[in-house]
């Protein structure tokens, strides 16, 4: 009977990722965009990456550079990335992962944070895709983003000594990571928010990354 209940919760997931990752929203917009944007994925986890500094946004006063080990003015690039706490704290890599950890991922038993990676450059390839906005379609981004970031008395929280390298941190983030919202769907819902080309929903980085 378990088997079973699995099997058919299995088949109705799958069955709505297909479909919610082809229907696809805001991809009627004619505005004209005047600036660019990356969307990057690892096989399993997608990011935004943003430039450092525009008119709308200096993230090097956000994300203070002296905070980062290895970071200094020649960065241009940041990338953000909303995803379950345990997950990214405890599984660096992928032979680090915990059933446990897994577990409480999936069912709504953890707390999220938001990865922060500074980069010198960008370039374009099967994993990094250009996205073309416009300025009032950043600052949707923008806000997405900064609404997400835990404060306390207004400054955002860092996790310290927990960032992989010498070029990325993490940061208290509201939310709960689960099946349902993964990181990919928070990218989605972002997307989806500055009314940017996005499927309606996809948990799996594929359904996301194969419209750009």
């Amino acid at each position: 009977m378990c088997l079973k209940i699995i099997v058919v919760f299995l088949c109705f997931y799958f069955t709505a990722y297909f479909i919610g990752s082809n229907i696809v929203v805001n991809c009627n917009s004619k505005e004209a965009s005047d600036m660019e944007i990356f969307i990057a994925s690892n096989g399993v986890h997608t990011d935004l990456i943003f430039p450092i500094r525009t008119a709308q946004i200096a993230w090097d006063t956000v994300f203070k550079p002296e905070v980062f080990k290895g970071v200094d003015s020649s960065y241009q690039y940041v990338a953000l990335g909303w995803g379950d706490k345990g997950f990214y704290i405890e599984t660096p890599t992928w032979a680090d992962l915990k059933a446990s950890t897994a577990f409480k991922a999936c069912f709504f038993l953890s707390s999220s944070a938001m990865h922060v990676c500074y980069h010198k450059k960008i370039k374009p390839s099967s994993s990094i895709k250009s996205i073309k906005i416009t300025t009032d379609q950043y600052q949707k981004l923008i806000a997405f983003y900064q609404s997400t970031f835990l404060r306390k008395d207004q400054t955002i929280q860092l996790i310290k000594d927990k960032g992989y390298t010498a070029f990325d941190n993490f940061y208290e983030a509201k939310g709960t990571y689960s099946f349902l919202k993964t990181c990919n769907v928070f990218t989605n819902d972002a997307l989806k928010y500055a009314k940017i080309k996005a499927p309606y929903w996809s948990p799996f980085e594929g359904g996301l990354m194969k419209h750009y």
